[in-house]
């Protein structure tokens, strides 16, 4: 279960690493990124955007790491909501079977 706190935390660190980077302050923006990465190491964005802060300072690597680590977090996203939508779609069924057999019960018991 995720923390309130840490994820404000995180949001603000992200919200000044954003307000750097519009400065193009870009090293003040990654130590921003990187503390926002620390309470919530998988947020997309802020890999992204620190990714961002490194290319503009010519470091490419450690952009490239960012990336592909962001690229990570944000496939394993889709594979938990595509999972998500199979189960949803699995328990409608469910339902709709319940559904069918309570209203011939339903049925049944009227005549």
């Amino acid at each position: 279960m995720e923390d309130p706190t840490l994820d404000a935390k995180a949001e603000q660190f992200k919200n000044k690493g954003n307000d750097e980077f519009k400065r193009a302050n870009y090293n003040k923006a990654i130590e921003y990124y990187t503390e926002s990465l620390k309470l919530k190491p998988n947020d997309t964005q802020s890999l992204y955007r620190r990714g961002r802060s490194f290319e503009e300072i010519k470091q490419f690597q450690n952009a490239i790491k960012d990336y592909k680590r962001m690229t990570r977090e944000a496939n394993k996203k889709v594979e938990q909501k595509l999972k998500d939508e199979e189960y949803i779609r699995e328990l409608k069924k469910i339902i709709d079977k319940k559904n069918k057999e309570l209203e011939e019960i339903v049925k049944s018991k009227k005549n």
